[in-house]
């Protein structure tokens, strides 16, 4: 790096850590808790302090990547201090994506707010800068800040690596309002980073209920959110075995070729099959689907059979090794498969075949208010046509 490189450097660098001070009538800090709910809901000031307390080590651990998404965000927003600065970390290299251009953009956008002290020093910089880009490269940037729209409404907050650690399912789904529709799943996502898959009823409107706070409720475990909407049908039954938190898992019980925390899409024709691992006793297996439409088809046991599993025995169904293959076909949508694990024999009034899902609602509820020793394991799977 030559001496006049790094002189540039560093003077961009000065101007970046100072940055601060532009801001003329700085508000009196609200808290880092209200300033995270502000930053989700969209407001372009709060994502700003935000970055601010990621540049400066205050009550977070100093993250200049954070700092430089945080900014983004509020840029994107129209924000001219967010433009200025965003400029500045790319200019200065200080950012992992550092791109000259990128910067002329952001910079040009924060020059054309004249008033403020941001927008004059962005401008004398810009115009600086323009001088190490050919004139292809300030076209394109022209284009874009000509054709610059600010963003609206909540924005995603990044996940910080080393702040939080992600946190429990049941402390997750803790942060949520009542759904009505059964307890939420987690989702394992890249780097570590977590997805809350929260159900609801189709046409509740429940992402309404999802305030800005519970979302950076959720950021601050390393968590993001996704609502996915179920029919009444299902989200009947889910509300029922979700009153059976406080028993076991059955965690012997796994789909074959679908992770614990992924989500389970089919396709039409796949298989779906079902494993039930060995265990110490004896029980008694069942499995049930429920299809979106409102019908429940009761796949095993098949006549004649009353589902019982020797102790120290697996189990796979579904495949055709052990009776018939379970192929996924329409109606497609999003579906429910139950497989309840029992110490005693199933009632005369589960019969093979098909019924109506109030009907199982009712006696699924009936029996697990009976104190039956049974766990059940459930699965909200997606089947698709191919």
């Amino acid at each position: 790096m030559t001496n006049s490189s790094t002189r540039r450097r560093c003077a961009l660098l000065t101007i970046a850590l100072v940055g601060l001070a532009v801001r003329a009538g700085l508000a009196a800090d609200p808290g880092l808790e209200e300033d995270r709910a502000q930053a989700a809901a969209g407001d372009p000031a709060a994502l700003v302090r935000l970055a601010e307390r990621y540049e400066t080590a205050d009550g977070v651990p100093f993250d200049l990547g954070a700092a430089s998404a945080l900014l983004e965000l509020a840029a994107e927003r129209g924000d001219t201090v967010a433009q200025y600065r965003l400029g500045l970390l790319q200019a200065s290299g200080l950012d992992s994506e550092a791109d000259l251009a990128e910067a002329y953009g952001w910079l040009r956008l924060a020059a054309e707010d004249e008033a403020a002290p941001a927008g004059l020093l962005a401008g004398a910089i810009g115009e600086a800068l323009a001088q190490r880009l050919d004139e292809p490269a300030i076209e394109r940037v022209e284009q874009r800040v000509a054709a610059f729209e600010p963003t609206r409404g909540p924005a995603e907050l990044p996940m910080i690596a080393g702040e939080v650690g992600p946190g429990e399912p049941a402390t997750l789904a803790a942060l949520l309002p009542p759904m009505g529709c059964g307890a939420p799943e987690t989702l394992a996502g890249d780097q570590g980073a977590l997805t809350l898959l929260a159900y609801a009823p189709t046409g509740s409107m429940a992402d309404t209920a999802i305030t800005p706070g519970i979302r950076a409720d959720l950021a601050r475990q390393g968590a993001g959110l996704d609502i996915m909407e179920l029919s009444p049908a299902l989200c009947a039954i889910r509300a029922v075995t979700a009153t059976q938190a406080d028993q076991p898992d059955a965690d012997d019980v796994l789909l074959a070729g679908v992770a614990d925390d992924a989500r389970a899409l089919f396709r039409e024709g796949d298989k779906l099959v079902i494993d039930v691992a060995a265990a110490d006793e004896p029980r008694y297996v069942s499995v049930d689907y429920v299809v979106h439409t409102g019908e429940v088809a009761h796949l095993h046991p098949g006549p004649g059979d009353d589902g019982h599993l020797p102790a120290g025995e697996a189990l796979r169904l579904g495949d055709g090794s052990n009776g018939p293959a379970w192929q996924i076909g329409a109606p497609f949508g999003e579906d429910l498969v139950l497989v309840s694990l029992s110490t005693s024999p199933f009632g005369a009034d589960r019969q093979p075949g098909e019924e109506s899902a109030e009907a199982y609602r009712a006696r699924l509820q009936q029996r697990l208010q009976a104190g039956e020793p049974v766990r059940v394991f459930e699965r909200v799977i997606e089947t698709r046509a191919r």
